[in-house]
This record gives structure tokens, C-alpha cells and sequence, in this order.
């Protein structure tokens, strides 16, 4: 497994994404439940604009590992991305859950709760980020 997530991330920086999935796709084939295999797709599509797909992979993800951060805060980027705010600031709110004072996520959902007029809770959660 580990040569199609090095494959994967080599076709993702040439922005080569569907050759990417492609890898992460054969992965999965000789293991269904490879959980990093249905990160990197999402990530791949959200790359190409693809978020209702993104979305499905990164819940794949969570479906096998539902303490994956990362995959948490993935799903909310593209659930942000299809105008689902609610959905996208819980799930930011699930990644931090299981990886608190991570910046990046703080900073992030901070962002999406300042765009939805909640100053309050987006000045919070930037104060956590420093």
C-alpha cells in the first residue's frame, strides 16, 4: 500500500489528480478498508472541483475511521465549499474534538464562522490559533 500513497502524492504535485485517484484506487482494491487511500482521493478531488464526490470519500474515510481528524476537517472544507455551513463548522468542531489546538483547523474554522456572522465564536477560535 504505501507505494500508491508515494505515487499519489508525486501525481498530486505534478496536478496530475486523476492519476492520483487512479493510485489510491488501486489501493483500495487489494485493501477496501485503507483509510488513507479514501483520504487522498478526496483530497485529489478536492483539487478538481469535486466536492460532492470529496465529500463522499472523506465519509468513507470516517465510516472506517471516525476519529481521523484530518478527514474531518477535509469534509468540512468541501461541505464549506457546497454551501452546507452548518454541516461544514461541525465538522470542523468533530476535527477538533480529536486533534484540539491544532491551528491550522482552529484558524480555518475561525475563518467559516467570521463568513457566517459568528464574530463572536470566529474571534475565539482565533485567539485558541496564537
Amino acid at each position: 500500500m504505501p507505494e500508491h500513497i508515494i505515487t499519489w502524492g508525486i501525481f498530486k504535485e505534478k496536478h496530475e489528480f486523476d492519476t492520483a485517484i487512479d493510485s489510491c484506487k488501486q489501493a483500495l482494491k487489494a485493501r477496501p478498508e485503507y483509510v488513507k487511500a479514501y483520504f487522498n482521493t478526496g483530497v485529489a478531488l478536492m483539487e478538481k472541483g469535486e466536492f460532492d464526490t470529496e465529500i463522499t470519500n472523506q465519509r468513507k474515510a470516517l465510516g472506517i475511521k471516525p476519529d481521523y481528524a484530518w478527514a474531518h476537517y477535509n469534509l468540512g472544507r468541501a461541505l464549506h465549499e457546497s454551501e452546507d455551513f452548518y454541516g461544514s463548522v461541525e465538522s470542523f468542531k468533530q476535527a477538533l474534538h480529536f486533534a484540539p489546538d491544532t491551528v491550522e483547523i482552529l484558524s480555518s474554522l475561525g475563518i467559516y464562522l467570521k463568513e457566517n456572522g459568528s464574530i463572536d465564536a470566529a474571534i475565539e477560535n482565533y485567539r485558541k490559533a496564537l
